[in-house]
């Protein structure tokens, strides 16, 4: 069985979304109050810990960039007799 990362990715916001809502029905059944503030920063870490899959998949996409490199590979001067001669003179 191959997992691909787009299936896990989406499978984390699902279970995310899954757990936030059975926490509450938990809470509605059992009249217990559970800090809802909590099981959303629980169901949110759920759902980030594939964010890294997201965007390298959204990277993949961008196209590339059109622009120069910030620091481009320095040239070699290469001195022919010419520039020999006038620098000896």
């Amino acid at each position: 069985m191959e997992l691909k990362g787009k299936q896990l990715s989406l499978g984390a916001k699902l279970a995310s979304v899954f757990f936030v809502l059975l926490c509450f029905v938990v809470m509605l059944i059992i009249k217990t109050p559970i800090p809802m503030n909590d099981v959303i920063k629980v169901g949110t870490f759920i759902a980030l810990v594939f964010s890294p899959v997201d965007i390298s998949l959204w990277l993949e996409k961008l196209p590339s960039s059109p622009r120069p490199p910030l620091f481009p590979p320095s040239k070699i001067r290469e001195e022919n007799d010419e520039t020999r001669t006038e620098t000896k003179n």
